[in-house]
């Protein structure tokens, strides 16, 4: 993808300049605190909603793909925490496993 404007905006669509601020400081925020996301999810993301917002780069999208991309979030956490959970189990038993063998 490009990071050019998709078009060119005329003057009275272009952003007002403090949303594009407030933008700018919540996608600072996001990006700050990747780790958690990532933690949280089990991938990255960069946030670009700033610059999109900025050059106009917006689509309308239905209510319908917004609770999609949600479902999938909460999906990805879910199993995110259950392979979390498992790898633990799996290294308890090995570590259990080698600990015994150490006796005999």
């Amino acid at each position: 993808m490009t990071d050019e404007p998709l078009f060119d905006l005329p003057e009275e669509d272009r952003p007002d300049p403090s949303d594009v601020a407030f933008m700018d400081q919540e996608s600072a925020s996001f990006n700050a605190d990747a780790r958690e996301f990532k933690a949280e999810f089990g991938f990255s993301h960069t946030c670009t909603c700033a610059d999109d917002y900025a050059k106009g780069n917006l689509a309308e999208t239905t209510h319908c793909f917004g609770r999609l991309c949600q479902e999938a979030l909460d999906a990805c956490r879910d199993l995110k925490e259950e392979r979390d959970y498992l790898l633990k189990l799996v290294q308890k038993a090995l570590t259990k496993g080698l600990n015994d063998t150490e006796a005999d």
